[in-house]
């Protein structure tokens, strides 16, 4: 009974030190992509860490690159198979927060990506009916 304690006790005190370990390194990724880091992440991704994680407020990294306009990340990211129309709980898609933030480099990947143009909740054609004068909007059409 008591070797099965010590047992226990020693995966317990060798598991500890792997998860922080693992949690420091998802801490770094996310920094990284949030400063637009595509070099640093490429690496980080490289060591086996998932593109399709999500940070502490549950949004996923390509959701939070392709709302900083991030466009090298982005492409980082998709080359890591991450997926492209992946949402947070409120269905803010990479398409979405893109569209809305005009930023027309990140719109076209994620369009040549295979990004969805409806998906559920709001679509990222809505930030071209957005604006009462068209030459207000940010937003070119996006291509089918």
């Amino acid at each position: 009974m008591r070797s099965i304690s010590r047992a226990i006790l020693l995966a317990c005190l060798l598991i500890v030190p792997l998860c922080a370990g693992a949690q420091a390194l998802l801490d770094e990724l996310v920094a990284a992509v949030a400063n637009d880091r595509a070099d640093e992440v490429r690496s980080l991704l490289a060591r086996g860490l998932d593109p399709n994680s999500v940070d502490s407020h549950g949004n996923p990294l390509l959701l939070i690159a392709s709302g900083n306009g991030s466009a090298a990340t982005v492409d980082a990211l998709l080359a890591a198979k991450a997926k492209v129309d992946v949402a947070n709980a409120y269905n803010d898609t990479p398409m979405l927060v893109a569209s809305i933030k005009g930023y027309t480099d990140v719109v076209r990947r994620l369009r040549a990506a295979g990004a969805s143009l409806d998906p559920p909740g709001w679509t990222p054609l809505i930030p071209n009916t957005r604006w009462a004068d068209p030459k207000d909007a940010r937003v070119p059409s996006i291509p089918r």
